[in-house]
Parts: structure tokens; sequence; C-alpha cells
């Protein structure tokens, strides 16, 4: 019984939190120092870490030999941010799937790069207080589903380069806050939308911006016979003329509330 600090001297190549059982011990790293991930690269290094606290940490994780840092985080649910993530070098990481996911409280604002990444799917989902800006470059991302699912709160502008990406699955479903104009984002090449923003209403989504996703999509080479959920928000009169050429010209099924 008790509180202990665990030094390490020298280097650590290799390290996995998520141990069945011993997981709730471990409460906070004071410094990163010698300390690398290890050759494994399975991700979830520390998944499942409820007491986790990485808000004062010093030094920068090291991540050479890294490419997936799936899970990394997965169900921290007190963590609330991590201190220098953004200096982190993740320029060779490939796939951030469930990094955050299920870290309820987690709060902060992220810029690291993201230029090697391809999958990003459930990256943030279930994490039920983040509104935070997102600077991301994701240029590689083929797949995007329900990385912010189950986000309650999160309203942030997305300015994502998505002519990658094939997937949009439940990517806003029970996201209610979320309310911006992607109308911008070039969807070309995605093959499934299915519960893309499902749960949405007209006082959770606005005519305008659901119009500028028919009226700005619609001008697009998309993927034909789509199936998409906006729930039950409305768009206006403006946006028939693009609504019709998803659904008749590219066999979309759309479901939304109508005009």
């Amino acid at each position: 019984a008790g509180t202990y600090t665990v030094i390490i001297d020298g280097d650590c190549i290799g390290c996995d939190f998520n141990t069945a059982g011993g997981s709730t011990y471990f409460t906070s790293v004071v410094n990163w120092g010698q300390l690398q991930l290890g050759p494994d690269n399975y991700g979830y290094n520390f998944a499942f870490c409820p007491n986790l606290d990485l808000s004062s940490v010093q030094g920068t994780l090291d991540l050479t030999g890294v490419t997936n840092l799936d899970g990394l985080f997965y169900d921290c649910t007190s963590l609330t941010a991590i201190n220098n993530i953004n200096s982190w070098d993740t320029s060779a990481i490939t796939s951030m799937v469930e990094m955050f996911s299920a870290c309820f409280v987690f709060n902060q604002a992220l810029s690291f790069d993201t230029s090697a990444v391809e999958s990003m799917i459930f990256m943030f989902a279930d994490c039920q207080v983040f509104n935070q800006p997102i600077n991301f470059n994701t240029s590689a991302v083929t797949n995007m589903d329900s990385m912010f699912k189950g986000c309650l709160v999160f309203n942030q502008p997305l300015s994502f380069n998505t002519s990658a990406v094939n997937d949009m699955t439940s990517m806003f479903y029970d996201a209610p806050a979320f309310n911006q104009n992607i109308g911008a984002w070039n969807v070309e090449n995605v093959i499934a939308f299915r519960y893309f923003m499902d749960t949405k209403t007209p006082a959770t989504f606005s005519t305008t911006n659901l119009n500028a996703i028919y009226n700005g999509w619609s001008t697009q080479a998309v993927k034909k016979s789509l199936d998409i959920s906006f729930g039950t928000a409305k768009y206006t009169g403006a946006a028939t003329a693009g609504r019709l050429e998803l659904t008749g010209t590219k066999l979309w099924t759309i479901t939304d509330g109508g005009l």
C-alpha cells in the first residue's frame, strides 16, 4: 500500500502499461526521459489506465521506430491533456485508430504532424468534453470512420484535406454540437457514408450547413449509389437542385428532414 515514484535509470525500450488488473495503479509520468514505446508497434501502450494524468509530464516522448499510435490512450478516463504532445515527432506515424477514444475528459488543442497518417478510425470517439481546435494534415488519410462519434460538445471548424478518404461511416454520429460548414470537403473517393450524421435534428444542424453540403458535393465527381443520413436536419429551396443532382444523377439515398 502507498504511493511510489518509480525511477528507471538508463534506456527503456518497450513499455506497456496496459496490464490486466494493474493499470489502475499508474497515475502519472513525471518525465518521459529515455522511454521509447518499443519495437512491437502494437499500440495501446497506456490504454485502460483510468487514473493516468499527463498534464505536467516533462520532456518529449521518443517515437523512434514507431508507426502505430493505435489506442495509445484508449479509455484513459481521467486524462485531460498531455503536456508537450504537440512537440512529439509523429512524422512517421501511419495509424492513429482510437488514439484518444473514450478519454471522457480530454480537452486539448492538437497540432502535430499527421502527414503520413492513413487511418483515424474512432480517433476521438466518446471524447465527451473535447472541443478544441485541430490542426492536422489529413492528405494521406483514407479512413475517418466514427472519428468524432459520441463527441457531445465538439464544434470546431475542420479544414481537412479529405481527397483520399474513402470511409466516413458514422463520422459525426451522436455528435449533437457539431454544426460546421463542410461543403468544401472533397468527397470524390468516399464509398461509405452510412450513419454519417444520423442523429442530427433541425436544432443541431443548420439549413445553411446542410445546403452547403448538397450544393458543394453535388458539383463533384462523387461515387454513385451511396447511402447517407442527416437525421431530421432540414435544407431549403436553395439546395434543392444540388440535392436532386445527388439523388437523381448520382443515385444517392439521402435521409434528412426535408424542406
